[in-house]
């Protein structure tokens, strides 16, 4: 199989530059703001060019380069922005796969003109969206994905069929994605790919199991995994042209109804229900506006959908007269409903969680709860909230809470942690944050820390300043 990957390096940089071009040349920094404890997502190069990287702190990095400018990141954005590239992709081939965002792979089997090809989609992407592009051509996704790394950007890197166990031999570890395999390869002296090749199969499966099997195909030229096709919303559309054109809201929403009624049968032919709603309103000067209204919840029921296109046209200022509107549902099947368990959470859920903790020793109730709206990491995005009236403030982590010791250095950053009764150095801290809170009576001083060590462990951990004890409160595969 024929795979294209397609690469939008520094998605996040890219974007913010598309908005405001007066930073391109200045070094730019994404993650968060100077004065906030997070760690960096994405850097553009001028940035990495002194030594910031994604992972290190915001505030590290302002020391590695003074002059950066700092923003936070907008994951909604990036989403929307890649879901626009996957959408020109989706014309070039009929299986599509999104590893992540900024990275995508295309099936081209059969195509004869590869380099062709990958040229248009290059220029697809950047007519469509402003971003700049990069294309490996291989057979197989490892491949392919090395190749457009390495690609300089807006360029094409071809792999011959058959040309992928020459053409990975010297790079390194490093583009494997397992850091506990490569830190282990490194120790026995093996940095670069084709070195791999010096071992039989037995012996990589024996020391890394699958990881081991994985490695001596790579080695080899192999790599059978296959293209996992995206989901395709299914979509609905109605155009209408306003004559005369409509000025107001009421006029607007006069249009928009009718529309919607009749797309609304065929929804429900197919048994689908609407989870957002894509406008585009053409205006008298040939301009247009586009909006995605998303609904809360699937819905089959026109009022629903209505009060959505209300809310958003009461809430919006069109400087000129309405010609067109063009409204398209996008489509899913219908799932259980999503019920509310906290629908009247203050006072009620207040007493209840006194009176368990009284009875238990321990407060056993928690909520699930968004911690970082802006994460890109979704594992990162949520995490149970020990106090379902103080969102927000706490959070636990899914698992079990365990005491470690840890030594300190000078300044009271951790240097070493005993895990599994091996000591560990700390080689690296991502993040660092303190929570001081007085929770139902209970006053809370922590500080914590997100950690990696020699070994290839990160994990969060953090000090009872109380207590002054150390635990491990959650690990990161």
């Amino acid at each position: 199989m024929r795979i294209a990957c397609v690469l939008i390096q520094n998605l996040a940089v890219q974007v913010l530059l598309l908005e405001k071009p007066d930073l391109r040349g200045r070094p730019v920094v994404i993650g968060g703001l100077p004065f906030e404890t997070k760690a960096v997502s994405d850097a553009s190069p001028e940035a990495v060019a002194r030594g910031v990287r994604p992972g290190i702190s915001i505030r590290e990095a302002q020391a590695l380069c003074p002059e950066a400018a700092c923003f936070s990141p907008d994951g909604t954005r990036y989403q929307q922005t890649f879901e626009v590239v996957a959408d020109i992709l989706d014309n070039f081939s009929p299986v599509v796969e999104v590893e992540r965002l900024g990275c995508a792979y295309i099936d081209i089997t059969g195509v004869q003109k590869e380099g062709q090809l990958a040229s248009q989609v290059i220029s697809a992407i950047s007519n469509a969206t402003g971003l700049s592009a990069r294309v490996g051509i291989a057979s197989g996704k490892f491949f392919s994905k090395v190749a457009a790394m390495t690609s300089k950007p807006e360029s094409v890197t071809i792999v011959p069929p058959g040309e992928e166990e020459r053409f990975v031999t010297p790079f390194s570890m490093d583009f494997f994605d397992c850091p506990e395999v490569k830190e282990r390869l490194m120790l026995l002296g093996i940095r670069f790919i084709g070195r791999l090749r010096d071992f039989p199969r037995e012996a990589l499966s024996s020391q890394f199991g699958a990881d081991g099997i994985r490695l001596y195909q790579l080695a080899h030229g192999i790599d059978p995994l296959p293209l996992i096709p995206r989901k395709r919303a299914e979509i609905v559309s109605a155009l209408s042209i306003c004559e005369p054109p409509a000025s107001t809201t009421n006029e607007i929403y006069g249009v928009m109804q009718p529309m919607l009624s009749n797309t609304i049968g065929e929804m429900g032919k197919q048994g689908k229900v609407c989870h957002e709603i894509l406008v585009r309103f053409g205006l008298a000067s040939g301009s247009r506006v586009e909006r995605k209204l998303p609904l809360k919840e699937g819905s089959r029921s026109e009022s629903d959908i209505l009060a959505r296109i209300r809310t958003f046209l009461e809430g919006s200022a069109f400087t000129e007269p309405v010609t067109g509107v063009e409204m398209s549902l996008s489509l899913s099947a219908e799932t259980g409903r999503k019920l509310q368990l906290w629908q009247q959470r203050d006072q009620p859920v207040g007493k209840l969680a006194s009176s368990l903790k009284r009875r238990f020793g321990y407060q056993p109730i928690k909520k699930v709860t968004e911690v970082d709206p802006d994460a890109i990491v979704p594992e990162r995005r949520f995490g149970l909230s020990i106090s379902p009236t103080r969102i927000g403030h706490m959070t636990a982590t899914l698992g079990q809470i365990q005491e470690i010791a840890v030594q300190q250095d000078g300044d009271g950053i951790p240097a070493s942690l005993i895990y599994k009764g091996q000591r560990r150095k700390v080689v690296k801290i991502y993040e660092q944050w303190r929570i001081a809170d007085g929770w139902w009576g209970d006053e809370v001083r922590r500080d914590y820390f997100k950690v990696e060590t020699a070994q290839g462990l990160v994990c969060d951990i953090y000090h009872d300043t109380i207590a002054d004890r150390w635990y491990l409160a959650k690990g990161h595969g």
